[in-house]
């Protein structure tokens, strides 16, 4: 079969970008229940396409969560619409934690959920690059800290979530690190290393800094990471 032929009848039985979004939903719903045994309903609000309302069916105090759906949102819709491997299953496992989380700990910000759900979305970077500016304020030096005076809050879970939304770039953990890597043509480049046992350490490869247009937006998520609690990662 000629590469062209072959390519139509793969978009023929391709899903729509609405049942896609659909699609998303249901594995949100079924995740939280499987994983977390919360009852939750996902659906666009019917007042505001740019708005996911999320409803926990149990909850009496706050049961409705309003996360928008912006650009980026969509740009994984469609990423999820073109069948990349594990996107569905990596993102939605993501946010049903982030979810989970919101209910479970109600000091949990809503801001936060909506975060991971735009994973490389301006407010995003935005967010991450206040948390550090504010600690840089409180800290003089880049020695590690104790995990009681840390207020920067940033999940494993939304931290490689938002990595993966740059072309190319991706974490791993090695050791007593987490690794910010990028795939090129011949060898995976170590871009940045965080450390999973002591805060506040981690280290910005040369080969990150020389990436000018991304770098701004990469670091203060590598310093949010580094300066949560161990505890809360």
């Amino acid at each position: 079969m000629k590469k062209k032929q072959k390519q139509k009848l793969l978009n023929q039985f391709r899903l729509s970008f609405e049942n896609t979004r659909q699609q998303l939903f249901h594995t949100l719903e079924k995740k939280a229940a499987d994983l977390y045994d919360l009852e939750i309903t996902v659906k666009l609000n019917p007042k505001n396409s740019q708005e996911m309302l999320i409803e926990n069916l149990k909850a009496t105090d706050t049961p409705v969560l309003t996360v928008p759906v912006d650009d980026s949102f969509t740009a994984i819709i469609k990423r999820i619409q073109k069948n990349e491997a594990g996107l569905l299953e990596q993102f939605t496992t993501n946010l049903t934690q982030e979810i989970a989380n919101y209910w479970y700990k109600p000091a949990k910000p809503a801001e936060e959920i909506a975060s991971v759900a735009k994973t490389s979305t301006q407010e995003e970077v935005v967010k991450a690059k206040t948390t550090a500016k504010a600690e840089k304020a409180t800290t003089e030096t880049t020695e590690p800290v104790a995990e009681e005076t840390t207020s920067a809050v940033m999940t494993y879970a939304a931290f490689d979530a938002a990595i993966q939304a740059f072309p190319k770039f991706f974490t791993t953990t090695e050791g007593d690190a987490v690794l910010v890597q990028e795939k090129t043509a011949k060898e995976d480049r170590l871009l940045a290393q965080v450390s999973t046992s002591e805060v506040n350490r981690f280290v910005i490869e040369k080969a990150l800094e020389r990436k000018y247009k991304v770098k701004t937006e990469v670091i203060p998520l590598i310093e949010a990471l580094a300066m949560t609690p161990l505890a809360q990662r």
